[in-house]
């Protein structure tokens, strides 16, 4: 689940088991129980990133030094654009960061949809 930039939650239907997504057709309701998981679930590193991430050993260390959240929300503030002159620069800007000894980037709202594909000014787009 993602935050949606408007104090809610969405996720993406990918995530069902197929058996749910055959029953699931336009004009039929779904009710789904969600239970809270005991461990932050780690978040898939992107290639690019996992590139950086092993361009020196130091930062690679930082990395597995901070906890699956801080990872996830850096992650999200580097994938949070289309444009991927701004994205190498956020894996920099990151790097860069984390050898200052931040842990978290800065400024960074939590509470913003940041999939660039569904989303505008970190809310997301409902049609």
């Amino acid at each position: 689940m993602e935050p949606d930039g408007r104090g809610s939650h969405w996720f993406y239907l990918d995530t069902l088991k197929t058996e749910l997504k055959e029953r699931l057709h336009s004009n039929h309701s779904l009710k789904l129980k969600f239970r809270p998981s005991e461990r932050w679930p780690e978040a898939e590193v992107p290639a690019d990133v996992q590139n950086a991430l092993g361009s020196d050993p130091s930062i690679r260390e930082i990395w597995l030094d901070i906890t699956p959240l801080a990872r996830r929300d850096w992650l999200r503030w580097i994938c949070s654009t289309k444009n991927p002159e701004t994205r190498q620069r956020r894996i920099s800007a990151a790097l860069d960061k984390m050898k200052g000894g931040e842990r978290r980037p800065c400024c960074f709202n939590r509470n913003a949809c940041c999939d660039p594909h569904v989303s505008a000014s970190g809310t997301l787009n409902i049609p």
